[in-house]
């Protein structure tokens, strides 16, 4: 059969395309040769981004296809669509910090071929370079197409709340808070019958594991002390769940927090 033909119906459409990459996961690969825990996370970090490819939402013209520990995600450029690849991104993210694994990414509008046999274009291209350009932490970095998508929303708005879902960080770059369903934690509801505290505890005690195995190397500690700082800022702080004793600190030396962050805050400036 000819391939004369085989793009026939294929062509680039502007899409909002996300890029997510798992920090660290070259290395862990490296030890897993030798070390049963990191051989088990590997498989669950694949796992993990494998699920969140899989989703197929009825309604939505959404794609997304994995390369090893990396998950490329595309959708029409509407709002509602940006709300559903978040929701994604927060699962994906939600997932992963629960065994202990950092993840970092990006959000652009660009264009894009993505079916369930290709993805291609320049929209992966710039959010390949987003992420890894300018992402460095693990936050979700938003180009200037997505967060003037949800400025222009009002109260009114069915989503105005996704306002909250973004904030702008320390060096002015607007990013995705994946952490914002974790900030309004109800510490009066029993952990047996509290799944964001579940999540919240889970995600203290194996990064607190993350952090203990990386103290030789600087690049990924730096990677968990930006965490730290996040976490403490948008989930600690406000609840004071450490202080209660409802879950454990994610500890850092106190030698190495010394990088002065801007007061957190969600919203558009």
């Amino acid at each position: 059969m000819s391939d004369q033909n085989s793009s026939q119906g294929v062509q680039y459409q502007q899409r909002i395309v996300a890029f997510l990459d798992i920090l660290g996961f070259r290395d862990l690969v490296i030890r897993s040769e030798s070390d049963q825990n990191a051989f088990n996370k590997v498989i669950d970090s694949i796992i993990k981004i494998k699920r969140i490819a899989d989703v197929r939402p009825t309604g939505y013209d959404y794609h997304a296809s994995t390369f090893s520990d990396n998950i490329a995600i595309s959708a029409k450029i509407d709002v509602e669509s940006l709300h559903y690849i978040f929701i994604s991104i927060e699962a994906l993210t939600t997932n992963l910090m629960q065994i202990g694994c950092l993840c970092r990414g990006s959000v652009v509008v660009g264009n894009l071929v993505h079916n369930e046999n290709m993805v291609f274009g320049r929209g992966l291209v710039s959010a390949h370079d987003f992420e890894n350009r300018l992402a460095k932490y693990p936050r979700i970095v938003l180009d200037d197409n997505i967060v003037d998508m949800v400025r222009q929303l009002t109260p009114e708005d069915t989503l105005g709340a996704m306002k909250r879902k973004l904030f702008r960080d320390f060096d002015g770059m607007y990013c995705m808070h994946y952490l914002n369903d974790l900030a309004d934690i109800d510490i009066n509801i029993p952990i047996k019958e509290n799944p964001k505290l579940i999540v919240a505890y889970t995600t203290s005690y194996y990064m607190n594991k993350s952090i203990e195995s990386c103290t030789s190397d600087p690049s990924a500690f730096e990677k968990y002390r930006y965490f730290s700082d996040y976490w403490r800022d948008a989930v600690d702080s406000p609840q004071a769940l450490s202080g209660r004793g409802l879950i454990p600190e994610i500890s850092i030396p106190q030698s190495l927090l010394d990088r002065r962050r801007r007061p957190f805050k969600t919203g558009i400036d």
